[in-house]
């Protein structure tokens, strides 16, 4: 077998192929079920497999290494590697140091932790440091777990050296799992490398500011010496500076630096072996922006679970496989990909059900995803010492722990049958008209503006658009200039460049909605009006917040927004107005509409009231989606249209301008030709 990652595709044997992945713990079963389990995986449709090699599991003492079942026949790694080779399928293998997968301590050795304390992330208060998050937790770049990874990592690749790619079938590696963890935010000094002159703080500082001086001006305070600088003093002399630094610290240099090393422990690789790495939900894709392009070999994925939110709903649909696979492909140098999609739940509650896993997974595919990785897909049980929950370990999964098949195990067959018959329909770019603008601010999912893009791409979709997410702070105006239409999400700074871009693309008839908050900081968090200078409107500086019954007026009917409306002070012609006390909401002026608050979709009426502005700019959606339905329309004229309800619906839609009824069964979708 021939696998190789472009950009857009996964090309198995030389044709795009949905790659379509299980995750089985062969640690967790029983030896003798390992070929019962992955013969379910290939009647299922799938050609590959996932699996952790768990740092816990086979390194259960310092220095001590069980890979060919020594300690325990299921720790026989190369025996079920074989097995994998035996069925065909692509292996993706996991090594972490850190896995999860509701291991104990997160999959770290229990000795480690106990050994080496000064490890752990640490919080300064009161003139003291001290630990703090997760109690069995260590820093991804302390000095004591760099060191124990690097043993473990070494060990792991001296293992898998006869089977990987191009000779073996291990043609994917995953650097770590899920980060930040507990450390985005550690003050350790230790782990800093406070004192040291190639220590990360000290480094990054000197590349940052160059001179004292110059970190100095910046923070408008004396500071000790570069080399001895603690986030606690920056914290002290611009509380606001330090809080925007340490997430551009830990995202463009700590973590960075952090999938730099591990990479090396695992080096030398054969070019066909990509390493990766999983952003935990899409808008966590804003933590890998910087890392992967100063790291363009680490590919990156997505983790979808819908059940954390509940069963699965039009908003979580939506978001997960809409907003997750354009945001991927707008941010990421990559195809778009679920490292661990649900089908199963860690929980026995909520419940996910067989229809809802069918439906999930064709959403999936015609929302642009190239590849799933269902997650759990074979049940098993944990030995004492190795589950976070204890020894159950059924994940709800289609596969059970003695091999026979749960009810959800053909819902998930004829999904991947209808995904490799109809790949050529799903895999057809989305027709979007209108490109929604997401910055790509360092640590941007801690702040509300993470939230208010995946609001603001579920509202358009409501009032009927198909938004394709863009780095648009990467943009110029003649990029821009493809786009008819363009909404973007701000936030009180907005880089002065993006600014000026935003304001060439309005003057040139680009038409732009601006929601959020009009800017008036630049990226350095300094005095900075571009924007609103050359749209001719002035608004009251504010910080996005929650506003209880905060509501606006347009043409008499009032609309709840919840969040803290932008007060306007001249320019543009009014369009909505605050239900509090009359005054103006949203204003367009020129080709351009301004929403001065953060959009929240409570109810389906934010898209009636977002249709309605936007037509008062001359735009107007190409589709019009019901209350229910999905509409997906593709670039060669097809639409899919989609049933998430365990309903039966019936709505009068506009696909593709062609008004159409259209009836679906629970859990269905349809393909409407042109």
């Amino acid at each position: 077998m021939d696998f190789h990652i472009t950009k857009e595709e996964f090309l198995i044997d030389g044709r795009p192929q949905p790659l379509l992945c299980g995750e089985i713990h062969y640690f967790r079963m029983k030896r003798s079920l390992w070929e019962t389990a992955l013969d379910r995986l290939v009647e299922a449709g799938c050609n590959a497999v996932a699996y952790y090699v768990p740092w816990l599991v086979h390194e259960p003492e310092e220095g001590v290494f069980d890979f060919t079942g020594r300690l325990a026949p299921e720790h026989d790694l190369h025996a079920w590697i074989d097995l994998t080779v035996q069925k065909g399928l692509i292996a993706i293998l996991r090594p972490g140091p850190y896995v999860y997968a509701e291991t104990s301590d997160l999959g770290l050795p229990q000795w480690f932790t106990a050994r080496y304390p000064q490890a752990h992330p640490k919080k300064y208060a009161d003139g003291a440091y001290t630990d703090y998050g997760f109690t069995r937790y260590a820093s991804h770049q302390a000095p004591d777990f760099l060191r124990c990874a690097e043993r473990w990592l070494r060990a792991v690749r001296a293992e898998i050296e006869p089977y990987l790619a191009p000779k073996g079938n291990v043609w994917m590696l995953q650097l770590c799992n899920e980060i930040p963890g507990d450390d985005h935010m550690d003050e350790n000094p230790l782990t800093l490398g406070v004192g040291q002159e190639d220590g990360l703080l000290p480094a990054y500082l000197r590349r940052r500011y160059g001179t004292q001086a110059a970190l100095e001006e910046a923070y408008g305070a004396p500071l000790p010496p570069m080399i001895q600088v603690e986030p606690h003093h920056l914290a002290a002399a611009d509380p606001k500076r330090c809080e925007l630094e340490k997430r551009t610290f830990y995202y463009t240099w700590y973590y960075p630096l952090y999938f730099q090393r591990l990479r090396s422990y695992l080096s030398p690789l054969p070019p066909e072996v990509t390493l990766y790495h999983n952003a935990y939900n899409p808008k966590a894709i804003s933590l890998h922006y910087d890392n992967q392009l100063q790291n363009p070999w680490l590919n990156v994925g997505v983790d979808c679970y819908y059940s954390l939110f509940g069963n699965l709903s039009l908003k979580e649909g939506v978001y997960f496989c809409e907003y997750g696979a354009s945001y991927s492909r707008a941010m990421l140098a990559n195809p778009p990909w679920i490292v661990e999609h649900e089908c199963g739940y860690w929980n026995d509650y909520p419940q996910v059900y067989g229809p809802e896993l069918y439906i999930w997974n064709i959403y999936a595919f015609a929302a642009g995803y190239r590849g799933i990785n269902m997650y759990l897909f074979a049940a098993g049980e944990n030995p004492p010492g190795l589950g976070f929950f204890g020894t159950a370990h059924n994940w709800q999964a289609p596969v059970r722990k003695d091999g026979s098949t749960a009810p959800s195990y053909e819902d998930i067959c004829r999904s991947l049958r209808e995904i490799r018959d109809n790949f050529g329909v799903f895999s057809a770019p989305n027709r979007c008209d209108i490109a929604l603008g997401v910055p790509h601010t360092p640590g941007l999912i801690w702040t509300s503006t993470a939230n208010a893009c995946r609001e603001a791409f579920f509202a358009l979709k409501l009032a009927g658009f198909t938004p394709e997410v863009v780095d648009y702070e990467a943009m110029d105006a003649e990029a821009m200039s493809r786009w008819k239409a363009m909404a973007v999400v701000s936030s009180p700074s907005m880089p002065a460049d993006t600014q000026a871009a935003l304001a060439r693309y309005a003057s040139a008839g680009g038409k732009l909605l601006v929601s959020g908050c009009l800017p008036h900081l630049d990226e350095h968090r300094r005095p900075c009006t571009i924007l609103a200078d050359a749209l001719r409107v002035r608004y009251e500086p504010a910080e996005p917040a929650p506003a209880d019954q905060e509501k606006l007026v347009y043409e008499g009917v009032e609309y709840c927004v919840n969040q803290t409306i932008q007060r306007h002070i001249s320019g543009g012609v009014p369009l909505a107005f605050r239900a509090a006390d009359g005054s103006p909401a949203a204003v367009l002026s020129g080709t351009a509409l301004i929403l001065p608050f953060q959009i929240d979709v409570l109810f389906h009426d934010m898209g009636t009231l977002l249709r309605g502005l936007l037509e008062k700019l001359g735009v107007s959606p190409l589709c019009r989606m019901g209350e229910y339905l999905i509409v997906l329309p593709k670039t060669d004229g097809r639409t899919i249209v989609l049933n998430l309800h365990p309903c039966r619906i019936q709505e009068s839609l506009v696909l593709q301008g062609t008004p159409a009824v259209c009836t679906l069964e629970p859990y269905s979708y349809q393909i409407f030709e042109p």
